[in-house]
This record gives C-alpha cells, structure tokens and sequence, in this order.
C-alpha cells in the first residue's frame, strides 16, 4: 500500500535526479547503489544509461573491490580515467572505460554511492567530482529519508516489547 507508494516515489525523484546528470553533463551512465546491511553489500538500485537494465545486481563492499567498493569503504570520490590502467576495477557486464564513483554520505555515514561511467577512457576530470557533489549529497538524503521512513513504519506496525504485530497492522490489513 502506502510503503510501495513511497518506492514509486523514489524511485520517480531519483530518476528525474538521474536525467538531470545524464542530460545536463552529457554523462553516459548514472547508477547508484546502495547499501544493503542483511546482503552486506551494494545493491544497484537505479540507473540511467547502460547497467540499468541490471537493477538488483549487488556487488561486495570489501576494501579494494572496484571502484563502487572503495568509494564506499573509503568515504571519498573516486576518479578513474581509463579502467583497463587499474588493477582493482571490476569489470562490468557492459563497456566501461572511463568512472568517477561518489559516496553518498550522510551525516557521517555512507548510505550508497553515484557511479557515473562512459565508454571513452579519459572522459572525467577532478572538475567532474566538483559538479557531481551536489548531486551526491542530495541522492544521500533522499536515500536517508527513505531509510528512515521505512524504519518508522514498521516500528509502528509492531509493539516495542513483544515484536509481534499490533493494531495498526491489524486496522491497516483487514479490511
């Protein structure tokens, strides 16, 4: 009902936030993933561009793992201009020559990270990390949000010391 709602949403803001990068810079790909603490891992959870069509897929957060998992692991943007030069880039199941991946950060605590991808090596500079930012820290918020808002709703749904389910369940699924 109202939580599937909020996915559709989501799901709307973050690709209009996504068309926006795309359209706006050129960018070919835009693909943000985020983490999942029971997978432990990233789970791509939107995206423009090639990968998109990969919603779902989740890949490790170990230290070292791509550039999506140092991005992560480290909390910091990461710049790589030509993938076939780095050893710790992960291939992707389509063309990636070039990345900058962003933490998505949040009051001190990564959530995600925005990876945006081209197929020409060369195609981002430090000044691509200046304009994604913002970018970044409002996809981080919005993924905050959506995080707490779910936490709240089934904190609602379930009494605090028993854990079973309570009223508003019960008034919400019987009709």
């Amino acid at each position: 009902g109202a939580e599937q709602l909020d996915d559709q949403a989501w799901r709307g803001r973050v690709g209009q936030i996504l068309g926006r990068i795309a359209h706006s810079h050129a960018y070919e790909n835009a693909l943000v993933f985020i983490y999942d603490p029971h997978q432990e891992a990233l789970v791509l959870r939107a995206g423009r561009g090639e990968g998109s069509e990969h919603v779902g897929m989740a890949g490790s957060v170990q230290e070292g793992n791509g550039v999506v998992g140092h991005a992560y692991s480290s909390c910091r943007p990461v710049l790589v201009r030509d993938t076939r030069r780095r050893r710790a880039s992960v291939s992707a199941p389509w063309p990636v020559r070039s990345e900058v991946a962003m933490p998505l950060v949040v009051g001190g605590r990564c959530v995600g990270v925005l990876d945006v991808e081209s197929r020409k090596p060369d195609a981002f500079t430090r000044l691509d990390i200046r304009v994604l930012r913002p970018y970044a820290s409002g996809l981080a918020l919005l993924i905050d949000n959506q995080q707490k808002t779910r936490l709240l709703h089934a904190q609602a749904m379930r009494d605090p010391l028993t854990g079973f389910f309570n009223r508003r369940m019960m008034d919400q699924d019987v009709p």
